[in-house]
């Protein structure tokens, strides 16, 4: 259809417009820090059976701050026998404010136990939330898998994550499979996330893995972990070296869960055979009924133009080979799923795990 040069020149100014508009609101602090935690997040770094990790923000002036832990029971009286335990205080300056964030990592939890914690410092407490530990034993496990949020999650992303709360409330925890924000330098942005999400993320777990838009470009073009993932999120750090919580594996039930950082990946491709190698040696030691992989980027891309053969051909002989159950991926903003089956087999002889591809945020 024609579009006349002043039909284009007022679309051109409107996005100018539009797009001024969401810079300045994320150049503004909309989310300030104060002596009231918030950005309250429960994270699994170790065996979720007996511990559970719990990250929350303050302003500078909390300096020690803590969280209080009991066994929950249907009165108000398990306050009476509350343990405390002090937290790691990270401080953290961003593009608009300077902020502490605060982790506990709870230890010695009975398995199969819901527990009641709060966090905070002085006068400024959160609420009391409830997680329930993961039994050591193998038993069936449900989460809640979200593809990429990152845009308009204030407003839209919020949606998809209290509708499917809502839908599974008994789920076991979430799982972010990369690209939650869109600028991951914008506090505004991680504030919105977190916006989102509200309190249910200190009531269910999280676990995630990076996407491209967690890392950010240097002056020297260097690809680098945003500043907001370790202080905001708690996860194991079994990886190799040089891959701080965002390369781990964790045991739920049986199911080993996996993350692999496919962002670092591209951006070197020495970290594909370094990922590689260190899943290799996992995978063969792997005793668990069940593995899942989460990773960004997809071994088999759905979007045209789109494709990481460098990747594909390194892991997916692994996933074959070690029989990997199920790969999670996002950053094609699309669904799909599916097994790579060779010619000559049906779909019960294939080796192959189930490829998956989602979208949870608006931009699909």
């Amino acid at each position: 259809m024609y579009k006349s040069p002043s039909s284009l020149l007022a679309f051109l100014l409107f996005w100018v417009v539009s797009t001024s508009v969401v810079e300045a609101q994320f150049n503004r602090d909309m989310y300030p820090p104060s002596g009231t935690p918030d950005r309250i997040i429960l994270t699994m770094e170790d065996d979720p059976s007996t511990t559970m990790s719990v990250t929350w923000r303050t302003d500078t002036t909390v300096t020690k701050a803590g969280a209080k832990i009991a066994i929950a029971d249907a009165t108000p009286d398990f306050r009476k026998n509350t343990t405390t335990v002090l937290a790691k205080t990270t401080r953290l300056e961003t593009d608009v404010n300077v902020a502490h964030f605060h982790t506990v990592t709870f230890k010695k939890l009975k398995p199969e136990t819901q527990y009641a914690y709060q966090v905070g410092s002085g006068e400024g407490w959160s609420e009391w939330f409830h997680f329930t530990t993961a039994s050591k034993k193998e038993k069936p496990v449900s989460f809640i898998y979200f593809g990429d949020a990152q845009n308009d999650l204030k407003s839209l992303w919020s949606r998809a994550i209290r509708g499917a709360f809502m839908k599974l409330p008994e789920a076991d925890f979430m799982l972010h499979a990369g690209d939650l924000i869109n600028n991951c330098k914008k506090d505004g942005e991680w504030g919105e996330w977190f916006y989102a999400g509200g309190w249910m993320y200190g009531m269910m777990p999280s676990l995630a893995t990076p996407g491209n838009h967690e890392y950010y470009r240097a002056l020297d073009g260097e690809k680098i972990l945003t500043k907001y993932w370790e202080p905001s999120f708690a996860f194991p750090q079994n990886g190799p070296k040089g891959f701080k919580e965002t390369v781990y594996y964790i045991d739920y039930q049986g199911i080993r869960f996996i993350s692999l950082d496919t962002r670092a990946m591209q951006a070197k491709k020495e970290n594909i055979s370094i990922q590689a190698d260190w899943l290799e040696n996992l995978l063969e030691r792997t005793k668990n009924k069940w593995v899942i992989i989460m990773q960004h980027h997809p071994i088999y891309s759905l979007r045209s133009g789109r494709d990481n053969p460098e990747m594909r051909e390194r892991l997916e002989p692994l996933y074959n080979k070690y029989q990997v159950d199920l790969v999670l991926q996002g950053h094609d903003h699309t669904y799909g799923r599916g097994k790579n089956i060779p010619e000559g087999l049906n779909i019960q002889e294939s080796q192959s795990p189930v490829y998956v591809v989602s979208v949870s945020g608006p931009k699909m």
